[in-house]
């Protein structure tokens, strides 16, 4: 995701221009920022915290159902 404090208002003398070499320096600083330990591990866990939410979300669900149709049926 974006973070808005990550924006900066800098003069003209900052910002890198469009050249190859300087293409180069971006793809090497992201690939560095992926092989860092946190970065890595951060997004591995954020991503298995988000299907196990979406496990317990379909299973808690069905279980739910199954719980209030049952309630329905002793009472009928």
């Amino acid at each position: 995701g974006w973070n808005s404090s990550w924006d900066r208002c800098v003069t003209e003398e900052y910002v890198l221009k469009d050249t190859e070499e300087n293409r180069q320096l971006q793809r090497d600083l992201a690939q560095k920022a992926q092989l860092q330990l946190g970065a890595y591990l951060y997004r591995r866990e954020r991503k298995n915290r988000n299907h196990k939410l979406s496990e317990r979300l379909s299973t808690g669900s069905d279980s739910r159902r199954r719980a209030r149709s049952g309630g329905s049926r002793a009472t009928s």
